[in-house]
């Protein structure tokens, strides 16, 4: 076999699984309608999720490893905001992420 087709073969599998892989993180997110004290006991998987879902209606024109530094940073940012703090429990996830998000931008 042409090792050049070798080499594109494997370039494409290669983009696959690494794409694959990317995807995995976005899918699950069930704390869209949840209360801050139900995102405090979440796995890190399901608040990343959920910040994924938050953000990509708006950011349609990112790519994927972009959203999910965006989702990171936003998860990051809710959970400093709520930490060790429980008047926040009461208040919906997506009134911090909005919070947030504000302040991200500035």
């Amino acid at each position: 076999m042409n090792p050049l087709i070798c080499v594109l073969v494997f370039i494409l599998v290669l983009r696959s699984i690494i794409e694959g892989n990317l995807k995995k993180w976005n899918a699950g997110g069930a704390l869209h309608a949840s209360l801050i004290v139900e995102w405090k006991a979440a796995s890190e998987h399901n608040k990343l999720a959920t910040c994924y879902d938050l953000l990509a209606p708006d950011h349609g024109a990112l790519t994927l490893l972009e959203l999910r530094a965006l989702s990171e940073e936003l998860k990051i940012q809710i959970d400093e905001a709520v930490a060790d703090d429980k008047s926040m429990d009461n208040y919906k996830v997506k009134e911090i992420a909005a919070m947030c998000l504000v302040l991200m931008e500035n």
